[in-house]
């Protein structure tokens, strides 16, 4: 085998081995909420507010949806053909 053609299947290999594990990492992860961050001095609309809750590696996460997101997520979204045209 020349090195030419060993460097095309290597790269053609690599990428079939990227674009299907973009495929195949489906599942979602749900971060847990550790602790909430509440500044006293701060006056909120809701009294009963708790303050902002901090995921697993201690950086704010959002309320509604606390999904991990991963970088393979995102190319999966731009790659896809829309489903709304």
């Amino acid at each position: 085998m020349n090195k030419r053609r060993f460097i095309k299947l290597t790269i053609s290999l690599a990428a079939i081995a990227f674009i299907g594990k973009l495929v195949a990492d489906t599942k979602s992860e749900i971060q847990m909420m550790t602790y909430r961050i509440k500044k006293p001095d701060l006056k909120t609309i809701f009294p009963f507010w708790e303050g902002k809750p901090l995921g697993e590696n201690g950086r704010f996460m959002n309320l509604e949806f606390p999904a991990k997101n991963k970088l393979s997520h995102a190319f999966k979204w731009m790659l896809q053909k829309n489903p709304q045209k």
